[in-house]
């Protein structure tokens, strides 16, 4: 069968990560936003009610690159700090993240159940899937001065931060239903849901819980 619907993130994936605003990197990737997906899975029957399932799958989600409380540039550094006898007010900054990428291969098993012309299936799989973080930038602008001299030391400060897009690979965990109505003896239409759940660890440094919720609608064709 082939399917395509839309791919909403939930867990740290669809948050901005606060933890680390100071350190030696700072996590500057934006939030995943509702997106979209496609898969195409096979079955093989080994029963009347269970069958062996295959799926490989795409989505691809948008990054925010504004707080969506309010709107504004998220600040994943401090907008003033001291340090080492100087003082440094961040007065601009700009902000950018672009898409977060993700597929996987998984395999599992299938049950399901035939009621006349409608049928319902449930899944459980494992995989393996790469999720490719988006390319983000967060610059920063202002000054810094001496705090025994005083804003009369002030000098202009600026510090840029660039992330590019990281690849990783981690086991995956999905489950999902379908539900279909035949529309002859080898095609039917079918409308479900599916769910995504790992984690990942870019470069040791960037962590995210990678959830997706997926509803999707397609076709699905019987090869005797």
């Amino acid at each position: 069968s082939v399917s395509v619907g839309t791919a909403t993130p939930d867990g740290s994936f669809a948050s901005f990560n606060r933890e680390n605003t100071s350190g030696k990197y700072i996590d500057i990737l934006g939030a995943a936003t509702k997106g979209y997906y496609g898969k195409v899975d096979f079955k093989y029957n080994l029963s009347n009610h269970h069958a062996f399932a295959l799926m490989v799958y795409a989505s691809q989600n948008k990054a925010l690159d504004r707080d969506p409380n309010d709107g504004s540039i998220p600040h994943f550094t401090y907008s003033n700090y001291s340090s080492g006898g100087y003082v440094t007010q961040v007065n601009s900054v700009e902000y950018g993240s672009k898409t977060w990428n993700t597929s996987a291969l998984s395999g599992g098993l299938c049950f399901f159940q035939r009621l006349k012309f409608l049928y319902f299936n449930f899944k459980l799989m494992i995989g393996f899937q790469q999720v490719r973080s988006p390319e983000s930038y967060y610059n920063t602008s202002g000054y810094t001065y001496e705090i025994h001299v005083g804003p009369a030391s002030s000098q202009p400060y600026t510090k840029n931060y660039f992330q590019p897009a990281i690849t990783d690979f981690t086991l995956v965990l999905n489950t999902g239903v379908d539900l279909g109505i035949k529309l002859t003896k080898k095609v039917s239409l079918k409308v479900g849901w599916d769910g995504f759940f790992s984690k990942v660890n870019f470069q040791g440094a960037y962590k995210r819980t990678i959830i997706l919720t997926c509803l999707n609608a397609g076709v699905t064709y019987v090869i005797n």
